[in-house]
């Protein structure tokens, strides 16, 4: 996925002739740079993870300045019937997952489709959908209406399934949304007939009823449990909402002592073992996965990455946005409520999840926002030397993006073969700073009773996380051989 958002910034930095600059893109400068700035002031301890951490944050720039280039190309809708035709794409691997068809998730976390876990589908699934209602109510084409009707009541089937809180909420304030500002806008959006009303509620009903009454290969330990996702929709005291809860405030106290440029991009799972109190559910040092690799909450988590100048930026870029859809709508531009839903989903989510640190729904988001027309600030012409430059610094990073993309495979594929020992420490030497696959290669060692690399390993994992108390744990178990008598 970054290799064909920064092919495609290739491509349109070689047409692009002249730059203009908004407000929003010099917020979203100062949001790359202040990123950097935290690389450099925290220095991280495991570089490999605030490496991935700033480049998807710089593709994702480009997945919005790309498509922001075609959209004034006059590929506005063409865009949208793209985003729309991905979240059912994904939605139908979520159905096909559910219904026993295919089996893609990792254990404990279906239906995910192609995601391996379910909430990452639904998060995709939610910042996408705003598409689909508007695309149904504003086409022109009766089959196709048909078509994106049929999409959305799939699209609505994959989030009931997948039992996700925090897309669940965002898809009813982001439908809210989009009804209020039709309400609120009638006299200057185009009018919407009877039957489109129609078909939007009946795709809302179908999918959700095929969820609930069509019987599924999953197996849950409740037996109403969509009743009991939504009764404990807004939970706080008990599992998952109570950890949120508790992650929070722990997260707010790693900001107060890191609140200029935070504990560095991609560190927060590294940092939080030393803000979690005893008793921290999200917090269990007996198992290889610890901590949660990211924070439940993306303005939280990236305010303790990034600093609290770099959070601000990011609010007042989705905020800046919101404001140029309220405009748009004004004039009559019906495109625009998709967006502004769309900036409602990722707030919602990005409360209560991590859909800016995940590659698909970023990505998601950039495009439709990206439609949305911005006052220009500055204007700037670039020659060929310029525009060449672009490219190939766009196509040297989707290369890098390639070889990172095949060493990852290839350990992973190591982790699921259960391989030797020695292959273990291959797949820890390919995987780029993943401590949990040092530990692992350290476990296989500890089998294998040798003792001294599997500490050696250990250590190793320790450098990547100084705070990462399975592997200090299993060093302090097993005091190495060398040397005893």
């Amino acid at each position: 996925m970054h290799v064909s958002v920064l092919v495609g910034a290739a491509l349109c930095a070689l047409a692009t002739r002249r730059l203009a600059l908004s407000l929003v893109d010099m917020l979203m400068v100062a949001f790359l740079a202040l990123s950097l700035v935290s690389l450099i002031a925290a220095s991280p301890p495991n570089m490999w993870l605030a490496v991935r951490a700033i480049t998807l944050s710089v593709t994702a720039a480009a997945a919005y300045w790309t498509a922001r280039y075609l959209a004034n190309e006059g590929y506005r809708r063409v865009l949208m019937g793209a985003v729309a035709v991905a979240v059912v794409l994904a939605a139908c691997t979520v159905l096909l997952d559910a219904y026993g068809v295919m089996n893609t998730s990792l254990v404990g976390r279906a239906p995910s489709g192609t995601f391996g876990v379910r909430n990452y589908a639904a998060h995709s699934i939610a910042v996408g959908l705003p598409t689909l209602p508007v695309l149904l109510l504003t086409t022109r084409s009766r089959r196709y209406m048909v078509g994106v009707a049929i999409g959305l009541a799939l699209c609505v089937a994959a989030l009931v399934l997948t039992r996700s809180r925090a897309s669940w909420l965002a898809t009813a304030l982001s439908l809210s949304t989009l009804a209020l500002v039709h309400l609120a806008f009638r006299s200057k959006l185009p009018a919407i007939s009877a039957a489109r009303k129609l078909a939007f509620a009946i795709s809302i009903v179908t999918g959700i009823a095929i969820a609930v009454f069509v019987p599924t290969k999953l197996t849950w330990k409740s037996e109403q449990p969509h009743l009991d996702t939504l009764v404990d929709l807004v939970d706080t005291t008990k599992g998952t909402g109570r950890g949120r809860v508790l992650q929070y405030r722990n997260t707010l106290a790693m900001i107060s002592h890191h609140p200029l440029f935070g504990v560095g991009p991609g560190q927060w799972h590294v940092y939080y073992p030393r803000y979690a109190p005893v008793g921290d559910p999200t917090l269990d040092n007996r198992q290889v996965w610890n901590t949660p690799a990211r924070p439940t909450s993306d303005w939280i988590g990236i305010t303790a990455e990034r600093g609290i100048a770099a959070g601000a930026v990011l609010i007042g870029i989705f905020a800046l946005i919101a404001l140029a859809c309220i405009r748009s709508i004004r004039e009559g531009d019906p495109l625009a409520v998709a967006a502004v839903a769309t900036c409602v989903a990722v707030g919602v989510i990005g409360a209560l999840d991590c859909p800016m640190q995940m590659a698909t729904p970023n990505y998601l988001a950039a495009v439709i926002i990206a439609g949305t027309p911005l006052a220009s600030r500055y204007a700037i012409e670039l020659g060929t030397v310029t525009r060449t430059a672009g490219c190939v610094l766009a196509t040297v990073l989707a290369a890098a993006a390639v070889v990172c993309f095949g060493r990852q495979i290839q350990a992973l594929r190591v982790a699921y073969d259960r391989a030797p020992a020695e292959v273990w420490d291959a797949a820890a030497e390919l995987s780029l700073g993943h401590q949990r696959l040092e530990l692992a290669s350290a476990q296989a060692w500890l089998l294998a009773d040798q003792t001294d690399r599997a500490i050696e390993r250990a250590k190793r994992a320790l450098r990547l996380n100084p705070h990462y108390g399975p592997a200090q744990k299993l060093i302090d178990l097993h005091p190495p051989t060398r040397g005893r008598r």
